[in-house]
């Protein structure tokens, strides 16, 4: 889920012209999503808190539903408008920034301490991965075929320039939430 919001992030430029945004308009959007990551982290970080100690609740719980966040948030995002990025762009850094919050507390839970730097380290491999698999690789190809629809190799105008890439990461975004 958290390679599927890099993934978002790594493309809000040519997404934001391909709906008709201005050529550097994504600025707006990035720093919108840097604040609600901040924002995820702390909120997140207070609930799951909350909710192990005053209820018993499981962090791994908590754990679905920055992904059950990103899927249906990516799924919207497949139909938006550009002034629809305002809202995905914060919900989406939400839901990066509990995701963030969530992993250290859980790596400790599951791993233990006396691997943690190794074992933390390691799963931060999982969104450099899934950035470089998911945005580069998989969401770069289908735009580029989006675009060759088009009649333009290089670049895509419309709101379905990255509609099939969306859909797809939402996909994986939702198996992540059932995984987790």
């Amino acid at each position: 889920a958290s390679g599927v919001c890099l993934a978002y992030l790594n493309n809000l430029g040519q997404l934001v012209v391909s709906l008709g945004g201005k050529e550097d308009g994504q600025v707006v959007f990035v720093s919108l999503f840097s604040v609600a990551n901040a924002a995820g982290r702390l909120v997140m970080g207070y609930v799951h808190e909350h909710f192990l100690h005053n209820r018993g609740t499981p962090r791994t719980l908590f754990l679905t539903m920055p992904a059950a966040v990103t899927a249906a948030v990516i799924l919207a995002a497949a139909y938006a408008h550009v002034t629809h990025l305002y809202v995905v762009s914060l919900l989406l850094g939400l839901a990066f920034g509990a995701h963030w919050s969530l992993l250290p507390a859980i790596t400790s839970e599951l791993f233990g301490l006396k691997h943690f730097a190794p074992n933390y380290t390691t799963l931060k491999f999982a969104p450099a991965a899934g950035s470089y698999l998911l945005s580069t690789r998989l969401t770069g190809w289908l735009y580029d075929t989006a675009a060759a629809r088009h009649g333009d190799p290089h670049e895509c105008i419309g709101s379905d320039c990255f509609r099939e890439a969306f859909l797809l990461l939402s996909a994986l975004a939702a198996i992540s939430s059932v995984a987790c």
